[in-house]
């Protein structure tokens, strides 16, 4: 069994466990090189995947932690 977990809040995050095991996994903020980013990981979900040599037809569940908290992207915004 193959399961796609995903993290979009504070330092989102995907990985993929098969069966029970993690096999891959990366925050997005090591992609967009933004520090603590938030959202839909979306360039960490197709690491992952990459990564497992697996496409999203083989994924049998999704498991979603986190909501979506928008946080300031730069010094101004914090401010």
């Amino acid at each position: 069994m193959r399961v796609l977990g995903i993290h979009d809040g504070h330092s989102a995050a995907a990985c993929i466990y098969e069966d029970g095991r993690l096999t891959a996994g990366i925050q997005e903020e090591r992609l967009t090189r933004v520090k603590n980013w938030s959202g839909v990981p979306e360039k960490s979900i197709a690491t992952v995947l990459e990564l497992a040599g697996v496409a999203m037809k083989d994924i049998d569940y999704v498991a979603v932690n986190g909501h979506h908290m928008p946080y300031p992207t730069d010094r101004g915004e914090i401010l």
